[in-house]
């Protein structure tokens, strides 16, 4: 008895990425169960849940032997892909004496329904406060979801606008 694997790409939908019989593996006789595990995790951390986060892991696929065929047990290691986010990105912040902004994705730049993943830039720290209101080059972009990725030369507008000051007047007699 043997089991043999054809894996299909993965990527990350916010779904378990289960392996199915029939693309992803055939066993010659009898019912498969499948088992997960993060690649590099111990043995004894294998379970029946299906992985959801983009990530490196093992499946291992056990099927029970009868009195006519001997069981099998087979392993293999797959990869669930991030998610890459869609441009342009624009970032906009009020003056505040920083040089970091963030803006919150949503779906139409990828990021899957029910999802939240923020986008952080940097600009330059050299400018001086004068400086700083307007349109800024992009030294740094960070995202705070593993499960995304930003594309390889991601088109990023970053612009801070005037703090606006407003005074109360009082007239006194």
């Amino acid at each position: 008895m043997s089991v043999d694997f054809d894996i299909q790409e993965r990527t990350y939908n916010r779904l378990g990425q289960g392996l199915e019989e029939d693309p992803d593996f055939t066993v010659e006789h009898g019912t498969a169960t499948i088992y997960y595990k993060v690649a590099g995790d111990d043995d004894t951390s294998y379970t029946t849940d299906e992985p959801v986060n983009a990530g490196a892991y093992t499946a291992k696929v056990v099927v029970l032997g009868n009195a006519i065929y001997q069981g099998a047990t087979a392993t293999h290691n797959f990869t669930i892909a991030q998610k890459e986010l869609v441009g342009p990105f624009y970032v906009t912040k009020v003056f505040d004496n920083s040089v970091t902004g963030t803006s919150n994705l949503n779906v139409g730049q990828g990021v899957v329904a029910g999802d939240t993943v923020a986008l952080t830039v940097t600009t330059n720290a050299d400018y001086g406060q004068c400086a700083y209101v307007g349109d800024k080059e992009v030294v740094t972009a960070v995202i705070d979801n593993d499960n995304y990725l930003l594309p390889v030369a991601p088109e990023i507008h970053f612009s801070i606008t005037p703090f606006q000051l407003e005074m109360n007047t009082k007239t006194v007699i």
